[in-house]
């Protein structure tokens, strides 16, 4: 055990501004990475089940950290299981490659490196599980003497991936895991969370052809690119309503292509993320100027006024002028 908890301490020794307390009894620890100004970056919180196996909960509220912090660098063979609570994170891959995680993911990477992870919304809240596949923890999953252990069995199927397998867990998969954050959350429940993993791992094997026939989407600087300069172009002036179609054109790819690319890179689609737009900025003008409704309404992109009035009401569940009263009181008190 006592192995494990230096591992972690001396993974992340290496960066300035951070804090560490650990309790050698309980096998617990907390880590707090804070910036420049003393504000805190990122901040995980670890138990050491076994010196084969380590839980952790980490949240993140920035945009970037060293990648170095999320990588377990060691050349012992290993699973780590990675599960998104809440947020998203975009992930560059050494060939270059990028795609995304968001809320309700799952990835299960056997030492495969990534070269940058960056939070766009500066806000994730992630769990993660290594599991050390030659250990005396990994020994007690075996079905009987001289098979192979499950974590050993997972880490043969994906070690020879290019990429650590991202997915959405199976409902039964999800269960588990949202066990295992409430087993970790109190630690008086600490000792189940060996049990916990050793189902969620027996659950991961049996899904295994699901994970491998996983839809993935992984996307080049180009494509991402394109996605950068469809969201310009729409958010520079929402006057003007843009087809995906039209745009599509302009960039030389299908309208399926920039769609995958925008969802890609953002994490919602195309005609979601210009509704969502449209619909903040015309609340931020109800709240912060004197226009008329009428005019909110044509400078957001709707010819129509009753229109826009139904796709407000839609959206925040009331009218624009009920919004504007709304804002306007709250700001009297």
């Amino acid at each position: 055990m006592k192995t494990l908890n230096n591992w972690v301490k001396k993974r992340f020794s290496r960066f300035p501004n951070l804090s560490i307390e650990a309790d050698e009894k309980s096998h617990t620890g907390s880590l707090v990475l804070k910036d420049d100004d003393g504000f805190e970056k990122a901040k995980m919180d670890y138990f050491c089940v076994s010196d084969g196996m380590l839980f952790q909960s980490f949240s993140i509220n920035t945009d970037s950290i060293p990648v170095d912090a999320l990588q377990c660098f060691t050349e012992k063979p290993h699973v780590k299981i990675n599960y998104c609570v809440k947020g998203k994170c975009n992930v560059e891959f050494n060939d270059h490659e990028k795609t995304y995680i968001s809320g309700g993911d799952m990835t299960l990477n056997c030492g495969q490196k990534i070269k940058d992870i960056t939070f766009p919304e500066h806000s994730y809240h992630g769990v993660e599980i290594y599991i050390f596949t030659y250990s005396n923890w990994a020994n007690r999953t075996r079905d009987f003497e001289g098979s192979k252990s499950t974590p050993e069995l997972l880490y043969e199927q994906y070690k020879n991936n290019a990429h650590p397998t991202i997915f959405e867990p199976s409902p039964e998969v999800e269960e588990v895991m949202q066990e295992l954050i409430k087993c970790f959350s109190n630690p008086r429940c600490h000792r189940l969370l060996s049990i916990k993993v050793m189902e969620l791992l027996l659950l991961l094997t049996e899904d295994g052809m699901k994970l491998m026939d996983s839809d993935r989407k992984y996307f080049t600087n180009a494509q991402i690119e394109i996605a950068k300069q469809v969201n310009k172009i729409v958010s520079e002036d929402l006057s003007r309503r843009y087809s995906a179609k039209e745009l599509a054109q302009r960039f030389g790819v299908s309208e399926t292509s920039l769609k995958n690319y925008f969802r890609g890179v953002y994490g919602y689609g195309y005609h979601e993320f210009q509704n969502t737009l449209r619909m903040e900025t015309a609340a931020d003008l109800l709240a912060t100027t004197n226009m008329k409704v009428v005019e909110i309404s044509m400078k957001v992109g709707f010819k129509s006024q009753t229109k826009f009035s139904n796709s407000f009401k839609q959206y925040f569940e009331m009218s624009p002028l009920e919004y504007r009263r709304k804002i306007r009181l709250r700001k009297m008190q």
